[in-house]
């Protein structure tokens, strides 16, 4: 039986404990970067996404770099994680795999940026290498798989969360749209399934729109651990405001602890 190994970044570590709080950064332009990075940190959340995809200046390898270093100044010792997330899986623009691939190892190079977000699905072997580079250049690798239009049945999303892990990412994550109750149940289940046996990495799961927002403040009770949320504007369906998220994830946390 396999035993989720937690991954350290920083002073951060994901696995262990309460999942962490991760709050993407969406604005298009610089300054409504660095306006939203400002409100970000005020907000103290474990983690931080820049959504790169939603930058105009995404394919200005110099404006990235330059985004990246102020961001961070911003930040400090919290964790930056990088993701372009194409059209196909619920972002702002499609990509070439040859330019997603160039995009994430340019900005691999950039020591501000700690973790780093893959679609394996976009091309498994590619991508497989891809992650292999990343980890030569010190990232930490989130595998992701994005589903807008439902909830695979559990033998499949089980499937994808095991291809994740040997496509050799660090940290598997899952995120599923729901059509009704029993998928959100379903996701609960998986996820648990997952965690407590067959995979070594810490997971990811989370369960999109108005349905599945419990799954964004359950995660300690079934095995994810990581949960996104917002500062002022979201990046995905069902996303909640920090404040409300940590509120809501503290009550599950007390009645974990009474058990």
């Amino acid at each position: 039986m396999k035993m989720i190994e937690p991954v350290q970044v920083g002073q951060l570590k994901i696995g262990s404990g309460s999942p962490k709080v991760c709050v993407p950064i969406t604005g298009k332009t610089k300054q409504m970067i660095l306006d939203q990075t400002k409100k970000i940190k005020g907000a103290e959340p474990d983690l931080v996404e820049w959504r790169g995809d939603l930058f105009e200046g995404i394919f200005d390898y110099d404006a990235v770099d330059q985004m990246v270093q102020e961001i961070q100044e911003i930040l400090g010792e919290i964790p930056l994680l990088f993701t372009y997330r194409s059209k196909e899986e619920g972002g702002s623009k499609s990509i070439s795999v040859d330019n997603y691939i160039a995009l994430n190892k340019h900005i691999a190079k950039n020591e501000y940026v700690k973790l780093i977000d893959v679609e394996v699905f976009k091309n498994m072997d590619v991508m497989k290498a891809l992650i292999r580079e990343l980890h030569q250049m010190g990232k930490v690798v989130i595998g992701s798989h994005h589903r807008f239009d439902r909830t695979p049945g559990r033998q499949e999303m089980l499937k994808v969360l095991t291809a994740i892990e040997d496509a050799g990412a660090d940290i598997l994550k899952l995120a599923v749209m729901p059509v009704e109750y029993s998928d959100v149940n379903n996701l609960f289940l998986t996820t648990n399934e997952v965690t407590c046996g067959l995979v070594e990495h810490p997971v990811v799961t989370m369960s999109m729109g108005e349905l599945g927002v419990q799954s964004r403040i359950s995660g300690e009770l079934y095995g994810s651990s990581m949960t996104f949320a917002y500062v002022g504007e979201g990046s995905a369906p069902g996303q909640m405001e920090i404040g409300d998220l940590r509120k809501a994830m503290e009550e599950v946390h007390q009645i974990v602890e009474k058990f």
